[in-house]
């Protein structure tokens, strides 16, 4: 009777150890499915807070640009971005990546090569403005298409370290950059939008001027 109680319970510590064994198996196979999955949930919403900050960046450089517009009567050009020279609106998704930075004290940058180094939220973005040259009253611009372009963390180590940023203009691939490399060479936010002084007689004229380019 000793020994069939004795064989009784070291059968059921195997049946227990196997069971523990196989549980500890089934739950490693479920952590290296879901591992993935996790990872790719969790940079697509960093991702995804990085492009609404980028799109909150442009909109606030349009705004700026706006409101010096609209501020005074007369304003010097270097207030305003970087004109590419030409007065073609459908030229300046062309304009070139930015080549080099500038600090915030020189916002906008002098040159539609250089990209302004913006931190926010302490996450550190490139902010590239540019125009048209638009319709000018006297020397005074009045009239342009403004093009917004806000690099990611990843561009500012590609280009200081010598690398290539790219121009990137389809807007339906934003968002879309699930990689650290994209990240690294394209824009996260793309804005255009054409900008008049519309506290003036003629705006309508200029509005209708730059229209037509």
């Amino acid at each position: 009777m000793n020994i069939l109680l004795w064989f009784i319970r070291r059968k059921n510590k195997g049946s227990a150890l196997i069971e523990a064994i196989a549980a500890i198996v089934i739950l490693s196979i479920v952590a290296a499915i879901s591992a993935p999955a996790f990872l790719v949930a969790l940079l697509t919403r960093v991702e995804s807070r990085r492009i609404f900050q980028a799109r909150q960046l442009a909109q606030s450089q349009v705004d700026a640009t706006r409101e010096i517009l609209l501020s005074s009567n007369t304003y010097p050009a270097s207030s305003l971005p970087p004109s590419t020279g030409s007065t073609s609106t459908s030229d300046l998704p062309t304009t070139s990546a930015p080549t080099s930075t500038c600090s915030s004290s020189t916002n906008p940058c002098p040159s539609t090569a250089q990209a302004l180094t913006v931190t926010l939220n302490n996450n550190n973005y490139l902010v590239q403005t540019f125009r048209t040259q638009g319709v000018s009253l006297g020397s005074l611009p009045v009239a342009f298409r403004m093009g917004v372009r806000v690099y990611g963390p990843g561009a500012i180590t590609k280009l200081n370290s010598g690398g290539t940023l790219q121009k990137y203009d389809n807007h339906q691939m934003e968002g879309l950059q699930s990689n650290l490399n994209a990240e690294a060479q394209y824009p996260l936010a793309v804005m255009y939008i054409n900008l008049v002084k519309t506290n003036l007689d003629s705006s309508q004229s200029f509005y209708n001027t730059l229209a037509g380019q």
